[in-house]
């Protein structure tokens, strides 16, 4: 490291162009942090300048954080590391690692990088929820009980407020599947197939993602939601099926990471969505082929019928 990263009142621009949280402490005071900091534990610009770093490492862990403390001075230019929960400016303790290092071996100035990994285990523990739902899904044995168990788990998995799974049936989408929240059941009718955003984003088969009602303008959401406080919606393709849709009362409520995991389970969604279709045309061809094979036997036993009595007439006495 040069000489000029050594002094804290010289490293603020190297601090805010680093990525990841970065608090900047001398004698166990913090004197500067970066917007990566504030944007995670939503602390407001130099908010922490002036207080005790230890303060907001949970107290059963702040002994052993002084001890690391204590280790980063040997260690030099070498980070230590630990993982310690943090408290949040709403008072939540996250799980997070800390790598502290002193440039030079100077143990009054360190650099404290930080990586919130309760965001990880928070989609770690997601993602495997929605692989138990899936498995849920694919056991299904009809298309209302895909949609109905598709809605719950948005409903309970990715915390949507209020969603729904629409399909086109004629001019019109209908719905399979709706929170409990909305003034709609399945089987009502919503919009037409070619209007707002189901109609858009069906055609297209390209999601979208709108963070105020400024932004809807010439794009009506599911239904009528005059009742409904909305301001986020989140409009997403089942594969040629259909629409799912989300609606929140907050602006801008949904994240590419909302995307991501609503995607995820819509795809195991049209994956049993097509298994059931391709049951039912197996099913048909099968029922197709009794018909067929019942026809044949009567024409058997009528030609069989037809053949016997010339035969029984051409031996009789005589």
């Amino acid at each position: 490291m040069t000489d000029h990263v050594d002094d804290p009142r010289t490293r603020r621009p190297l601090v805010e162009y680093v990525t990841d949280p970065v608090v900047v402490i001398e004698d166990g005071v913090v004197r500067r942090t970066n917007a990566a900091l504030s944007s995670v534990f939503g602390y407001d610009g130099d908010e922490l300048a002036g207080t005790a770093f230890s303060s907001l490492v949970h107290p059963d862990q702040r002994d052993r954080f002084e001890a690391l403390l204590d280790d980063v001075a040997p260690a030099g230019d070498r980070p230590v590391e630990g993982r310690f929960r943090l408290r949040d400016a709403e008072g939540t303790w996250l799980s997070v690692e800390l790598a502290l290092v002193a440039p030079g071996g100077d143990r009054p100035a360190c650099v404290v990088t930080v990586r919130d990994i309760s965001r990880l285990r928070r989609r770690e523990r997601t993602l495997a929820e929605l692989h138990r739902a899936a498995a849920d899904i694919e056991a299904c044995e009809n298309i209302g009980a895909v949609c109905e168990r598709a809605v719950a788990a948005a409903e309970n998995i990715l915390d949507h407020d209020w969603c729904g799974i629409f399909f086109p049936e004629g001019e019109y989408f209908v719905f399979q599947a709706v929170s409990s929240g909305l003034n709609m059941e399945p089987g009502d009718r919503g919009i037409r197939v070619d209007e707002g955003l189901g109609g858009k984003v069906y055609e297209t088969g390209e999601p979208l993602v709108l963070g105020t009602r400024e932004e809807h303008v010439d794009a009506a959401p599911i239904n009528e939601l005059d009742d409904i406080p909305f301001e986020s919606i989140l409009t997403v393709p089942v594969g040629e099926f259909g629409v799912f849709q989300a609606i929140s009362s907050e602006q801008h409520a949904y994240d590419e990471e909302d995307l991501e995991f609503l995607q995820l389970l819509l795809s195991h969604v049209r994956g049993a969505l097509t298994q059931l279709e391709r049951e039912a045309r197996l099913r048909e061809r099968e029922r197709e082929l009794r018909r067929k094979n019942e026809r044949l036997e009567e024409f058997a036993g009528v030609v069989t019928h037809d053949l016997r009595n010339p035969l029984q007439i051409a031996g009789g006495p005589g």
